[in-house]
Order: structure tokens, then C-alpha cells, then sequence
């Protein structure tokens, strides 16, 4: 007769440790919920808006004036979020700024247009839009 270890009764886990098991960085998996950090990026008129390659969703308020959006190069495979939250005046990013590939500007006027960014190795590649005017 093979004798075989006794079997391991599985710990009891709590919601809370569960969520951080699954916590991957910059996205929180809850459920049926992805959830990605935010930042938010306010124009005032004045010189460069650099939005963030540390979070998953850029949120924009131009309620104090226009904003030049730069975005730097990312990592391959990196997904990019950026919506327009607080409308009041244009965002733009544009081919020189935010290393762009395939269109020379993005901009944002109205409250949820709404771009998705892939990095590519080389370049942001567009793969989804809502409202944004892209040329």
C-alpha cells in the first residue's frame, strides 16, 4: 500500500486578502470590476500638461483654459486612458508631444470624448475613441 500525506485543509481567506492577491500594478481586479489608477491633468492656458505613464486613466479638466497635453513613451503591450471630465476649453495632444503614431492630433472638447492608447514599442497607437476629433 502507497501511503500518501495527509491532504492540506485549505486556509480560510477573507475578501480583502483575495483582492490583494489579485492586485497587479495600477489595476485592482474586484469581482467582475477592473479598476485602473486616475490622474487628473488640469489645463490653465499655459505651457505643457504632461499626463502620467503611471496611471491607467488620464481624466482632463479644462475648466481654466486650454491644455497641451504631452505623453512619453510607454512599454510595450501598455494601454493608456484618457478622457475629458471637466470641459471648458480644448486639450491636444499631438504627433510631436505625445509620441503618436498614425494620426498627427488628438483633441478633446466635451465632457466623456474619450481616447484608448496602446504603446507599441515605438509609438501610441489609437485602438479606440469616443467624440475626440483625431487628424
Amino acid at each position: 500500500m502507497i501511503r500518501r500525506p495527509p491532504r492540506s485543509t485549505p486556509k480560510p481567506s477573507s475578501a480583502a486578502s483575495d483582492v490583494y492577491k489579485r492586485q497587479v500594478a495600477d489595476v485592482l481586479l474586484s469581482g467582475d470590476k477592473t479598476v485602473g489608477t486616475t490622474e487628473t491633468v488640469s489645463g490653465d492656458g499655459a505651457g505643457k500638461d504632461a499626463i502620467s505613464i503611471d496611471t491607467l486613466v488620464t481624466l482632463l479638466n479644462t475648466s481654466g483654459g486650454t491644455s497641451d497635453l504631452t505623453l512619453a513613451a510607454g512599454v510595450v503591450g501598455q494601454i493608456k486612458i484618457i478622457s475629458m471630465h471637466t470641459a471648458g476649453n480644448d486639450a491636444t495632444l499631438d504627433a510631436s508631444d505625445g509620441n503618436l503614431g498614425g494620426a498627427s492630433s488628438i483633441v478633446f472638447n466635451a465632457i466623456g470624448e474619450s481616447v484608448t492608447l496602446l504603446y507599441n514599442g515605438t509609438k501610441w497607437a489609437i485602438v479606440g475613441q469616443y467624440g475626440v476629433t483625431i487628424s
